[in-house]
């Protein structure tokens, strides 16, 4: 992961953010750890999908 986020600044891009499922708390904690956070669920999947999107 922080392999990928490197990459990304590398590449110009300012902002990096991760769509999780919100039952998969040890993903978030993880996440979370990594500097992600945790925000309202995600409007832009599909309806019946229960995710947060997590900008960093």
């Amino acid at each position: 992961m922080d392999a990928a986020v490197q990459w990304a600044r590398d590449m110009g891009y300012d902002r990096v953010c991760l769509n999780v499922h919100r039952q998969n708390l040890a993903a978030i904690r993880l996440y979370v750890r990594k500097g992600f956070v945790r925000t309202v669920p995600d409007a832009s999947v599909e309806e019946g999908e229960d995710r947060y999107a997590m900008p960093l």
